[in-house]
Protein backbone atom coordinates (compact mmCIF):
# COMPACT_ATOMS: atom_id res chain seq x y z
CA UNK A 1 0.00 0.00 0.00
CA UNK A 2 1.33 3.40 -0.95
CA UNK A 3 1.96 5.81 1.92
CA UNK A 4 1.19 9.16 0.31
CA UNK A 5 2.40 11.28 3.22
CA UNK A 6 5.85 9.73 3.11
CA UNK A 7 6.08 10.33 -0.65
CA UNK A 8 5.12 13.99 -0.24
CA UNK A 9 7.64 14.40 2.59
CA UNK A 10 10.31 12.69 0.50
CA UNK A 11 9.55 14.95 -2.46
CA UNK A 12 9.87 18.05 -0.28
CA UNK A 13 13.14 16.76 1.19
CA UNK A 14 14.45 16.09 -2.32
CA UNK A 15 13.61 19.60 -3.54
CA UNK A 16 15.22 21.25 -0.52
CA UNK A 17 18.30 19.02 -0.82
CA UNK A 18 18.54 19.72 -4.56
CA UNK A 19 18.87 23.44 -3.96
CA UNK A 20 21.07 23.07 -0.86
CA UNK A 21 23.49 20.57 -2.42
CA UNK A 22 23.38 22.51 -5.69
CA UNK A 23 25.26 25.33 -4.01
CA UNK A 24 28.15 23.01 -3.14
CA UNK A 25 28.12 20.24 -5.77
CA UNK A 26 25.89 21.33 -8.66
CA UNK A 27 26.77 18.37 -10.89
CA UNK A 28 25.69 15.77 -8.32
CA UNK A 29 22.83 17.61 -6.65
CA UNK A 30 20.11 15.53 -8.34
CA UNK A 31 21.77 12.24 -7.44
CA UNK A 32 22.37 13.13 -3.81
CA UNK A 33 18.97 14.75 -3.31
CA UNK A 34 16.99 11.84 -4.75
CA UNK A 35 19.07 9.20 -2.97
CA UNK A 36 18.76 10.79 0.47
CA UNK A 37 15.08 11.66 0.03
CA UNK A 38 14.25 8.14 -1.15
CA UNK A 39 16.22 6.66 1.75
CA UNK A 40 14.19 8.83 4.13
CA UNK A 41 10.93 7.87 2.41
CA UNK A 42 11.71 4.16 2.44
CA UNK A 43 12.59 4.37 6.12
CA UNK A 44 9.40 6.12 7.24
CA UNK A 45 7.04 4.37 4.83
CA UNK A 46 7.43 0.67 5.44
CA UNK A 47 9.58 -2.24 6.59
CA UNK A 48 9.01 -4.18 3.37
CA UNK A 49 11.94 -3.58 1.04
CA UNK A 50 9.89 -3.99 -2.15
CA UNK A 51 7.39 -1.36 -1.04
CA UNK A 52 10.32 0.80 0.03
CA UNK A 53 11.73 0.59 -3.50
CA UNK A 54 8.33 1.54 -4.93
CA UNK A 55 8.06 4.52 -2.59
CA UNK A 56 11.59 5.61 -3.46
CA UNK A 57 10.99 5.37 -7.19
CA UNK A 58 7.81 7.44 -6.85
CA UNK A 59 9.80 10.10 -5.03
CA UNK A 60 12.33 9.93 -7.86
CA UNK A 61 9.65 10.38 -10.53
CA UNK A 62 8.02 13.36 -8.81
CA UNK A 63 11.37 14.99 -8.15
CA UNK A 64 12.51 14.48 -11.75
CA UNK A 65 9.30 15.95 -13.16
CA UNK A 66 9.62 18.96 -10.87
CA UNK A 67 13.24 19.51 -11.85
CA UNK A 68 12.45 19.17 -15.55
CA UNK A 69 9.70 21.78 -15.28
CA UNK A 70 12.03 24.01 -13.26
CA UNK A 71 14.80 23.74 -15.87
CA UNK A 72 12.39 24.35 -18.76
CA UNK A 73 10.96 27.46 -17.09
CA UNK A 74 14.43 28.70 -16.20
CA UNK A 75 15.79 28.22 -19.71
CA UNK A 76 12.87 30.03 -21.33
CA UNK A 77 12.20 29.54 -25.01
CA UNK A 78 15.71 28.60 -26.05
CA UNK A 79 15.27 26.83 -29.39
CA UNK A 80 18.93 25.90 -29.66
CA UNK A 81 18.88 23.63 -26.63
CA UNK A 82 15.37 22.17 -26.99
CA UNK A 83 16.70 18.77 -28.12
CA UNK A 84 19.20 18.71 -25.29
CA UNK A 85 16.44 19.48 -22.80
CA UNK A 86 14.35 16.55 -24.06
CA UNK A 87 17.31 14.17 -23.73
CA UNK A 88 18.05 15.61 -20.31
CA UNK A 89 14.43 15.09 -19.27
CA UNK A 90 14.49 11.41 -20.25
CA UNK A 91 17.81 10.89 -18.46
CA UNK A 92 16.58 12.69 -15.33
CA UNK A 93 13.48 10.52 -15.10
CA UNK A 94 15.35 7.25 -15.67
CA UNK A 95 18.16 8.13 -13.32
CA UNK A 96 15.83 9.38 -10.60
CA UNK A 97 13.66 6.26 -10.74
CA UNK A 98 16.65 3.94 -10.40
CA UNK A 99 18.36 5.93 -7.67
CA UNK A 100 15.05 6.45 -5.88
CA UNK A 101 14.34 2.71 -5.94
CA UNK A 102 17.80 2.02 -4.51
CA UNK A 103 17.34 4.63 -1.78
CA UNK A 104 13.86 3.39 -0.88
CA UNK A 105 15.12 -0.19 -0.76
CA UNK A 106 17.98 0.77 1.57
CA UNK A 107 15.69 2.88 3.75
CA UNK A 108 13.25 0.01 4.19
CA UNK A 109 16.11 -2.36 5.01
CA UNK A 110 17.43 0.04 7.62
CA UNK A 111 13.94 0.26 9.11
CA UNK A 112 13.61 -3.53 9.04
CA UNK A 113 16.91 -4.18 10.79
CA UNK A 114 16.68 -1.40 13.37
CA UNK A 115 16.20 -3.01 16.75
CA UNK A 116 13.50 -1.01 18.46
CA UNK A 117 13.70 -1.51 22.20
CA UNK A 118 10.58 -2.27 24.26
CA UNK A 119 9.51 0.37 26.78
CA UNK A 120 11.21 -1.14 29.85
CA UNK A 121 14.29 -2.39 28.06
CA UNK A 122 17.67 -0.73 27.97
CA UNK A 123 19.35 -2.82 25.29
CA UNK A 124 16.34 -3.97 23.33
CA UNK A 125 17.59 -7.55 23.31
CA UNK A 126 14.89 -9.00 25.55
CA UNK A 127 12.18 -10.91 23.81
CA UNK A 128 8.70 -9.47 24.14
CA UNK A 129 5.97 -11.95 25.03
CA UNK A 130 3.00 -12.16 22.76
CA UNK A 131 -0.46 -11.70 24.27
CA UNK A 132 -1.42 -15.28 23.38
CA UNK A 133 1.50 -16.73 25.35
CA UNK A 134 0.48 -14.76 28.46
CA UNK A 135 -3.03 -16.21 28.28
CA UNK A 136 -1.64 -19.69 27.81
CA UNK A 137 0.75 -19.25 30.77
CA UNK A 138 -2.11 -18.05 33.00
CA UNK A 139 -4.27 -21.05 32.08
CA UNK A 140 -1.40 -23.42 32.90
CA UNK A 141 -1.02 -21.79 36.34
CA UNK A 142 -4.75 -22.22 37.00
CA UNK A 143 -4.54 -25.89 35.99
CA UNK A 144 -1.63 -26.42 38.40
CA UNK A 145 -3.61 -24.88 41.27
CA UNK A 146 -6.62 -27.11 40.59
CA UNK A 147 -4.38 -30.19 40.50
CA UNK A 148 -2.88 -29.20 43.88
CA UNK A 149 -6.35 -28.90 45.42
CA UNK A 150 -7.42 -32.32 44.12
CA UNK A 151 -4.30 -33.96 45.52
CA UNK A 152 -5.04 -32.72 49.05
Amino acid sequence: MINQKSIILGFLVAVVLYFAVGLILPAYSVLIAVLLAALFTGYIATRDYMEGAIHGSLVGIFTAVFLIIFILVRSGEAEKIAGLLIILAVLYIGMSVLIGALGGFLGALINQYMDRAPAGSVTGSEEVQKPGSEIQAESEVKEDKTEDKTKK
